[in-house]
């Protein structure tokens, strides 16, 4: 299935990723809903201490995937 949404690329020791899968699998979830949840729970954290993160400019797509602030 095809999705517009950005992506986001990392480079982990092997032993790191077979640890997060694991995890992954025993939540029942994918890699990639495990790290969504990640990156929304790190964004909820840092907001609550430091206030509402504003975003300029959202678009993406038609920036190449840069988000200005």
């Amino acid at each position: 299935m095809s999705t517009k949404k950005p992506q986001l690329k990392t480079y982990i020791e092997e032993i790191e990723y077979l640890k997060f899968k694991q995890i992954a699998e025993n939540e029942n979830r994918s890699i990639s809903n495990l790290l969504q949840t990640l990156v929304f729970n790190k964004i909820t954290e840092y907001e609550k201490e430091h206030g509402t993160i504003n975003i300029k400019n959202i678009n993406v797509i038609e920036n190449k995937g840069t988000i200005n602030m």
